[in-house]
């Protein structure tokens, strides 16, 4: 009878915390939505910014090999290579910074929505020598195992 019980407090919870991360997830595609546009617009100015760096770069290459030596034409290609390459992580960190900016937007429009409704944050249940209870998440433990759960989705987003 005991097992019976259990089974069933366990199949409640299971149901809430099932309907909360549903919620959440709805919440999540919503909040991944409007930022993908977001997303787009910054990814189609780098890759403008990146013709534009690699068609100037070409064309400064072009009238110097005309003028130099092998040995200086190599010289100048290191260079233009690293400025493409500051020029793509400059290009990354851009990226790498809006990506923690929609992930905090994300988290405060949480942490705004379950202020608004406590209800909905899930229990965990605690088992000690003396018995099992249940006690209420904080707010900044499920804050953290939602950006632990859904890192790599996020992570997806921005390859």
């Amino acid at each position: 009878r005991v097992l019976c019980s259990v089974g069933v407090a366990h199949l409640f919870v299971n149901f809430k915390w099932n309907k909360a991360m549903k919620e959440f997830d709805s919440f999540l595609e919503k909040i991944v939505q409007e930022k993908e546009e977001e997303k787009r617009k910054l990814l189609e100015e780098a890759k403008k910014r990146k013709d534009e760096i690699l068609q100037t770069l070409k064309e400064e290459a072009r009238s110097h090999f005309e003028e130099w030596f092998s040995r200086e034409k190599e010289i100048l290609l290191r260079k233009k290579e690293e400025e493409i390459f500051k020029a793509k992580l400059e290009i990354k960190k851009r990226i790498l910074e809006e990506k923690e900016k929609i992930v905090y937007e994300a988290l405060e429009k949480v942490k705004e929505f379950l202020e608004k409704n406590p209800h909905k944050l899930p229990k965990k249940k605690i088992i000690t020598p003396s018995g099992e209870r249940e006690e209420q998440l904080s707010y900044g433990e499920f804050l953290k195992f939602l950006k632990e759960k859904f890192a790599d989705q996020i992570d997806k987003f921005f390859i």
